[in-house]
């Protein structure tokens, strides 16, 4: 029991989203990267680097692998895009679909609410026209 605590405790984040992100849609964001289908049920913890709110609905996940995961939650999570920030607990060391997040109010200090993640799709970046 005690071991659980601990890796509780220790997989518990908070994202926030990526700096300079607020100004592109998330149309703009996604335009940059080919949707390949393929999905994965969880990242393992250690490889997740940051994230990127697009809306209420939708995160990115990027690795320290370079990979890029797209996630849509299977409903819009109030508030998430405006608070820009959001808090997780596991007791594993992946972030699942069957994990909810919960939005974080920074300035009061509060935590929002909570929602379900959905299945993490792999995003491969579209290279970049020449000049």
């Amino acid at each position: 029991m005690k071991r659980m605590i601990i890796l509780t405790v220790a997989a518990s984040f908070a994202f926030c989203g990526v700096a300079g992100a607020a100004t592109k849609s998330k149309d703009e964001v996604l335009s940059g990267f080919t949707r390949t289908g393929q999905m994965e049920s969880c990242l393992p913890l250690r490889d997740i680097d940051n994230s990127q709110i697009l809306d209420d609905q939708t995160i990115l996940f990027k690795t320290t692998g370079k990979e890029t995961y797209l996630n849509e939650l299977p409903g819009p999570c109030p508030e998430l895009k405006v608070q820009g920030t959001f808090s997780y607990k596991t007791p594993v060391n992946r972030l699942c679909n069957t994990d909810s997040i919960t939005v974080v109010d920074t300035a009061l200090h509060q935590q929002l609410s909570a929602c379900l993640l959905g299945k993490f799709e792999k995003l491969t970046a579209k290279e970049k026209a020449a000049n």
